[in-house]
């Protein structure tokens, strides 16, 4: 899979894929978590309610949208507790990006990393942007 790194908006950018971060311990949901679940009129939300999806790592829910100018998918990708979110579960979570991109026969996938994901545990939002493209890579 070829690797570019590109800083959009990553909602009304044409992907196949989309994957997003949330955590367990996100709350009601901000950012871009929060944005996709609007334009999927609160599938997500319900998903989450219903208890399919509680944000510890490994956890997916995968959703077809209907976003014109957008990804044609979107996967809500968990990161696990934020107390223990480091740098290699931001690598680990980009892998898993690929992986699933290639579960579904596609040569493409965006990563939006959210919340404390997007560098708030101290490590800087170069730090977690580095950890994704190294995660990316190694998948």
């Amino acid at each position: 899979m070829e690797l570019s790194l590109l800083q959009t908006a990553p909602l009304t950018t044409p992907t196949p894929l989309l994957a997003i971060s949330v955590s367990r311990d996100e709350g009601p949901l901000t950012g871009v978590a929060r944005e996709a679940d609007l334009l999927l009129e609160g599938a997500f939300s319900r998903v989450r309610e219903a208890g399919d999806f509680r944000g510890k790592a490994g956890d997916a829910a995968l959703f077809y949208s209907q976003i014109e100018g957008g990804p044609a998918r979107i996967v809500f990708l968990g990161t696990g507790k934020d107390a223990e979110l480091d740098l290699e579960e931001i690598r680990s979570l980009a892998g898993r990006a690929v992986r699933k991109a290639e579960s579904l026969f596609l040569k493409a996938v965006s990563l939006a990393l959210s919340g404390r994901a997007a560098g708030g545990n101290g490590f800087g939002a170069a730090g977690a942007g580095e950890a994704a493209v190294t995660g990316l890579a190694l998948a």
